[in-house]
């Protein structure tokens, strides 16, 4: 995908004249910052008005906008994440099963009344109580204390193999110490049956060093698996909406001064 990338008419200028305008300069300058900034307090969770709220589980999109000069007069203020237009313009409805048409990583039933299905193995992110970013993924005080008491064994990835998809691909694999996963006596939503705790060996604990997960199994002959539609949250465009007055008025105002400066230069 291309970059999401959005820019602001600066007054053109003579070649040559440039150099000449130092206030229009540095307000083209702080423009940017500005807009910048608030792209990424939107990116942070900020309420995108008229928009809802946009959510990071892992801070990707907020580390991907950026800003550089290319120019004396010349900023770029840009995303180059993958899911920067899904953010931005939103998504439509799909089924998700046809990622079993595509996916390299499918998995074939090799066996019995099922055998040649195709399905995936699907990972589900939990999110602890207080957490903002993860739906209604978000396990219950009981869970999490249960988690924490040390009753439970982690997981943990422990190297990188390879095996056969299902299309005759050789895809990595990863190599797991699997630890215990919750029954359904220990939990009252059955969504949270088979969970694990992946924490990372010598971790202490925290969004950085430890992952919640469940696993569900998508099939072709399985039910469900309809994504809705998903509307767009548009940051970078409404930044542009606030930014837009108040670089112009920047621009026309720095560039009155810098002319008056030039005209009592020249009435020396």
């Amino acid at each position: 995908m291309d970059d999401l990338v959005f820019t602001l008419n600066v007054p053109s200028l003579p070649i040559g004249l440039r150099a000449g305008f130092p206030n229009l300069a540095h307000a083209v300058e702080r423009v940017a910052q500005t807009a910048h900034a608030k792209w990424l307090s939107f990116a942070a969770g900020e309420p995108v008005p008229g928009h809802s709220q946009i959510g990071s589980r892992t801070g990707a999109y907020l580390r991907s906008i950026k800003m550089e000069q290319r120019g004396e007069l010349s900023y770029r203020v840009f995303s180059d994440a993958p899911h920067a237009k899904g953010i931005e313009e939103g998504s439509p409805g799909r089924d998700l099963k046809q990622m079993l048409l595509t996916s390299r990583k499918i998995r074939v039933v090799r066996s019995g009344p099922r055998k040649g299905t195709r399905y995936l193995i699907i990972p589900f992110q939990w999110g602890t109580p207080g957490t903002k970013t993860f739906g209604s993924q978000v396990m219950t005080s009981s869970v999490h204390r249960l988690w924490k008491s040390g009753s439970l064994r982690p997981s943990a990835i422990i190297g990188m193999g390879q095996r056969m998809g299902g299309y005759g691909h050789i895809v990595p694999q990863r190599r797991y110490d699997w630890g215990d996963r919750l029954q359904a006596g220990q939990v009252q939503n059955k969504h949270m049956v088979g969970m694990v705790n992946f924490r990372t060996p010598g971790g202490r604990g925290g969004a950085a060093h430890s992952q919640y997960l469940t696993f569900r199994v998508m099939a072709e002959d399985s039910k469900g698996w309809i994504a809705k539609a998903v509307p767009g949250r548009w940051p970078a465009r409404t930044t542009v909406e606030l930014m837009r007055p108040l670089a112009e008025r920047a621009f026309k105002e720095a560039c009155e001064e810098d002319v008056r400066i030039i005209l009592r230069g020249t009435a020396k």
